[in-house]
């Protein structure tokens, strides 16, 4: 080929990402550089593995094809739109144009359509690490030829990889080559400096190697790691004050938290937009890397910041990498300095004030330093004494043994000691302890030795004295021993020796003071008796020393005390001490008997006070200190009663003190069982106590004291007073049940009078029409109010076993009021009781029992009329105040009598339960009222201000939260009220022929048609005839009761019977009673006497008529 090319070209689409492409491209700077021999070896083997005469390295520059390697093909470059490889940049995969000619993306191409004729095109993308696609390697002819197999498509893509690893090893070599300089230079930068100079060096070749606006070392600050102060910044190649600012919302923060590099080579303002430094100095790139100690401890970051974006992002990372350490380390080494110096200071410091005459020599034994102590004393100077002029102040007749001696030391290493004597400053001499060790590397080699000199004057001075004492306490009969003021023993007599079982002086000195002691009092001893001579110079104490042979103890008199210098200065302690052994087992056997003594005294139940003629306690035992409390003599017994609390049986008034049993025991009279109350403090509850006293006398008959016994008889006075109430409440009790007894035969036989007078009066037949009509209502008054008091009765019962249930829902109470004055208001009528109703329309519903709640109005309003005289009048009030409806029942009766109205709401009670009370009813309608209204959640109270003056009963019962509609019942139509049972049949069984022939007429009369038989085996012989609609049965019946009979009737298949619906009417009408009729198949329980209506009800629900 030539390098004629064509000039037309047609414009291709570019790649979505060419502005990313181009910078990838970029960055491996290939672009116009020379041929290399491994691109060459890529197409030529492209060339010979296809057989094809054209093979390119193409990459694709922003106007142009640039060919990096050539085989066929003479043209270095040609412009983009001219070459096929355009097309391959839209895509990852390779492209495959069999015939060019026959491709419409050609058309117009120039080398397809001219010279130099390229009919066949097969290029593999040249795709980067990241994804980007350079250009192609990529096969031309001027013949077209069959498409690539996979195979061979697959051959060529591994040839394009090699190109781009060609170029990553290029880029690697090049990024290499960048860092060894930019690393050379720096590093050569800051060879030759350390510390402050070290950092402003390193940010300043940093910034230049890297071509960045910003440079900077920054150190954490605080716990919390929340602030960054910088210790060298450059900025446009300048050094500039260091600040410290808020890592908060910042880049720097991320290097922190994520504890590594962290680089964003362009829009990192966009990324941070709160950090306050970014905008203010056009910070466009940022890349920073944490500074770690030897320990892993974070201590700050290294970073760069640069105004455009960040091209050499590896140099960079490289190079910060590298200098992060460099740093670490040079921190490190600053702060060990700082810390040497700090020691040595320290060192210094405490060796000038220090006691001792301190010095350091070199190896060789040199003197080059003196502490301040020993300039103080010798009055010489550094001058003067170093090296081994220090033998100026030394006494004439030590110095050449002393010099010889620590020759000696210095040449073979051993630890120098002796002792000599130093000329001071004003010419006297003081003797002195030298001591000085050796200080050694790691190889063991000495580097320098240290050396004190310390004060012995005063010891010197003391063995002295010591000797003088020594030669006395040799000759002593008794244990003496010397210790220095360390307690580090140093001699004992031979008698000492031989009282604690010692070997010899050696054995004492090499044993440890404490070791001396037994055990136990090893550490009273140090921590409490050794201070205690310390503070006061001498102390005395009972002791036990050990035996150091048996191991038993000796209990010795232990006498420490000082032993003084000629100037009265402490210089040793001496101990003398004396066997006392013997005494303490006297001791021992007394306490022994003592303790006996109080355990057979403490065994006694009751309390034993013993106490001599002046009123002074010797013995007491814990039965008394129970009672009592704890017994001092601090105050005689002549004040005991306001000491301990002691009280006559009123409680109140403190015993006198001259009646108190021991007092009199003391003056020689007995006291027998005194009652007394004792209560120390006001406030606890006391107890009982009995009291007896005694004179206790010598075999003359002189008092030689008193003693008392106590006994705590608390309970048995509370178990006397409980039986004393028990037995009141038990009276009390039996009175109020033969009340109600009374009250309740009373009430239940004065219906029946009237009952069994008109009836018999019915009897004879002789009344006529209106006498009758009188009579039944009579009867049937009478009746009813019997009815009621076995209600009442019941619901007692139901109540006291907390088995009275509520049929809740919303109720109006003005309906509720309105039906309980139905029931009232004739017998209001005929006392001629005007009734005034004062109730509020706007009245919230309540949430409960309509049945119940009437029957608490009506309770109420009966009362009231019946305990008003005939002229008066009832008031009933209802308001709503907040989320309560107030119902009030005033009257203008006889009141109630204040001691009884506590007791209004109890069962069972009333004010008169004589025979010639004025009032009947059993005293029960009060106590269902309270009952029933606390079931509702609500309260019930009542007022009187006394006998004639009224009374007022007032309820309080919580509404509803939202109003709920009240739909008043529908009274029936008179098509209802006809023949409610017409044509059902009803099988009758009750074994009692007057109440079997009433429910038979009863429902009779309602249109039902009744076979009515007297046992429970008759029923079920009926049974065989035909199936009832429904079964009316008794269940206490002979032979066979109702219950049985449900079980047989159960037990029959449906077309017989076994699922017909039944009732049971029985007068046992207990929770229980109720419970077991349903269990025993029994759909409903009517409670005898049977009201009609009800039992018409029952029988049309069951059978599903109306």
């Amino acid at each position: 080929m030539t390098n004629q090319l064509p000039q037309k070209t047609v414009t291709t689409p570019l790649p979505a990402n060419e502005t990313e492409r181009l910078a990838a491209l970029h960055r491996y700077k290939i672009l116009d550089t020379s041929p290399e021999i491994a691109f060459d070896r890529i197409t030529a083997l492209a060339a010979r593995l296809f057989d094809l005469p054209i093979s390119l390295v193409s990459l694709v520059d922003e106007s142009r094809a640039w060919f990096k390697s050539s085989i066929g093909f003479d043209a270095s470059e040609v412009p983009r739109d001219a070459t096929l490889c355009s097309f391959a940049l839209l895509t990852n995969e390779p492209l495959i144009v069999p015939d060019t000619r026959q491709d419409d993306r050609f058309a117009c191409n120039p080398f397809v359509q001219s010279e130099p004729g390229v009919r066949f095109y097969a290029g593999a993308p040249l795709l980067t690490p990241d994804g980007f696609n350079l250009g192609t390697l990529c096969l031309l002819d001027t013949q077209p030829h069959e498409p690539l197999t996979p195979k061979q498509q697959a051959t060529l893509v591994d040839l394009a990889a090699m190109v781009v690893d060609e170029l990553e090893l290029r880029l690697a070599a090049h990024r290499i080559a960048q860092v060894d300089a930019a690393l050379l230079e720096i590093t050569q930068a800051v060879a030759t400096v350390t510390g402050d100079a070290f950092f402003s060096t390193l940010v300043q070749h940093l910034a230049r190697a890297l071509d960045a606006d910003y440079a900077y070392i920054g150190l954490v600050e605080g716990g919390e790691l929340k602030r960054l102060r910088t210790i060298a910044t450059c900025a446009h190649a300048q050094l500039v004050d260091n600040l410290e600012y808020s890592l908060q919302d910042t880049p720097c923060w991320e290097v922190i938290e994520q504890r590594k590099i962290c680089c964003y080579p362009r829009h990192v303002q966009a990324q941070f937009p709160d950090a306050p430094l970014l905008k203010p100095l056009s910070v466009e790139s940022y890349v920073a890397v944490p500074c770690f100690d030897s320990s892993g401890k974070l201590l700050g970051l290294l970073g760069v910041m640069d105004g455009k974006p960040l091209e050499q992002v590896q140099l960079a990372e490289s190079l910060l990498t590298i200098f992060a350490l460099r740093i670490a380390t040079e921190l490190e080494r600053q702060r060990t300095e700082a810390a040497l110096q700090e020691s040595e200071e320290r060192f210094r410091t405490l060796a000038d004030n220090i006691s001792q005459l301190a010095w350091m020599a070199n190896e060789n034994g040199w003197i080059f330093w003196y502490n301040r102590r020993w300039f103080d004393y010798t009055g010489t100077t550094l001058g003067e004494m170093q090296g081994w002029g220090w033998q100026q102040v030394h006494h004439p007749d030590h110095v050449d043994r002393v010099v010889k001696h620590i020759r000696h030391c210095f040449e073979t290493g051993e630890q120098w000691e002796d002792t000599f004597p130093l000329r001071g400053r004003d010419g006297t001499y003081r003797w002195f302890l030298s001591r000085a060790i050796p200080i050694r590397d790691e190889q063991g080699r000495i580097l320098q030795w240290f050396g004190t000199n310390t004060d012995i004057t005063e010891r010197k001075q003391a063995e002295l004295e010591i000797q003088k004492f020594v030669s006395l306490a040799d000759n002593s009969g008794e244990f003496i021993g010397m210790c220095d003021m360390n307690f580090v023993p140093f001699y004992v007599n031979p008698a000492g020796q031989q009282l604690v079982g010692l070997d010899g002086v050696q054995q004492y000195i090499e044993t440890s003071v404490r070791d001396f002691f037994f055990p136990e009092d090893q550490d009273f001893v140090i921590n409490e008796f050794f201070p205690r001579v310390l503070r006061e110079g001498r102390a005395e104490v009972e002791i036990r020393f050990r035996h150091f042979k048996t191991g038993a103890a000796l209990w010795m008199l232990y006498n420490v005390f000082y032993i003084r210098g000629e100037n009265k200065q402490p210089i040793g302690l001496a101990a003398v001490s004396r066997n006392i052994t013997e005494r303490k087992q006297a001791e021992t056997t007394l306490q022994e008997q003592a303790t006996l003594l109080q355990l057979i005294i403490d065994s006694i139940g009751d309390g034993l006070i013993l106490a001599n003629p002046k009123g002074e306690v010797v013995l007491v035992n814990q039965a008394a200190e129970r009672i009592f409390g704890p017994l001092t003599n601090e105050h005689p017994c002549e004040e005991w009663a306001q000491t301990y609390g002691l009280y006559l049986p009123d409680q109140q008034t403190l015993f006198p003190d001259q009646q108190l049993p021991l007092y009199r025991a003391i003056q020689g009279e007995p006291a027998n069982d005194i009652e007394v109350f004792v209560r120390r403090n006001p406030t606890a509850e006391g107890r009982w106590v009995s009291v007896s006293g005694f004179p206790v006398s010598d075999r003359s008959g002189n008092i030689t004291g008193g003693v008392i016994t106590c006994r705590d008889v608390t309970e048995r006075k509370r178990i006397l007073q409980q039986e004393q109430a028990a037995r009141e409440a038990a009276e009390r009790a039996n009175r109020i049940k033969d009340e109600f007894l009374a009250v309740l035969s009373h009430e239940l036989r004065s219906p029946l009078n009237p009952i069994l007078g008109w009836t018999r009066l019915l009897q004879t037949g002789k009344l006529d029409a209106t006498r009758q009509a009188e009579a039944i209502a009579t009867i049937e008054r009478n009746a009813k109010l019997q009815s009621q008091l076995i209600e009442d009765l019941l619901d007692i019962a139901r109540i006291m076993q907390g088995k009275l249930t509520l049929t809740a829902t919303p109720t109006s109470l003005a309906f509720v009021i309105s039906a309980a004055l139905e029931t009232v208001q004739l017998a209001a009528e005929a006392k001629n009781i005007a009734i005034v109703l004062d109730l509020t329309s706007d009245i919230a519903p309540v949430f409960g029992d309509a049945a119940r709640l009437q029957q608490v109005v009506w309770n109420l309003l009966t009362n009231a009329v019946k305990f008003t005289p005939s002229g008066g009048q009832v008031t009933v009030k209802l308001k709503q105040i907040g989320q309560s409806a107030h119902i009030r029942v005033i009257d203008t009766g006889k009141g109630i009598n204040p001691e009884f109205l506590p007791h209004v709401f109890e069962y069972f009670r009333q004010e008169d339960g004589s025979t010639t009370r004025r009032f009947g009813g059993l005293g029960l309608g009060l106590a269902i009222v309270r009952q029933i209204v606390e079931l509702h959640g609500g309260t019930v109270s009542a007022e009187s201000a006394g006998e004639n003056q009224g009374a007022t009963f007032s309820v309080q019962l919580p509404v509803m939260l939202q109003t709920a509609s009240i739909t008043p019942r529908p009274s029936p139509t008179p098509s209802e009220t006809k023949a409610p049972l017409d044509n059902i049949q009803v099988l009758l069984v009750d074994d009692d022929t007057d109440t079997r022939e009433f429910q038979a007429f009863l429902l009779e009369q309602y249109g039902a048609k009744v076979t009515a038989v007297s046992s429970g085996a008759a029923a079920l012989e009926v049974l065989e005839q035909f199936v009832p609609d429904v079964i009316v049965s008794d269940v206490g019946m002979p032979h066979m009761d109702g219950y049985m009979l449900m079980q047989q009737l159960r037990a029959l298949p449906p077309e017989q019977g076994g699922q017909t619906p039944a009732i049971a009417l029985t007068a046992y009408v207990g929770e229980v009673n109720h419970q077991q009729a349903l269990q025993a198949g029994f759909q409903q329980h009517l409670a005898k006497p049977i009201e009609p209506d009800k039992l018409i009800k029952a029988i049309t629900t069951l059978v599903g008529k109306k």
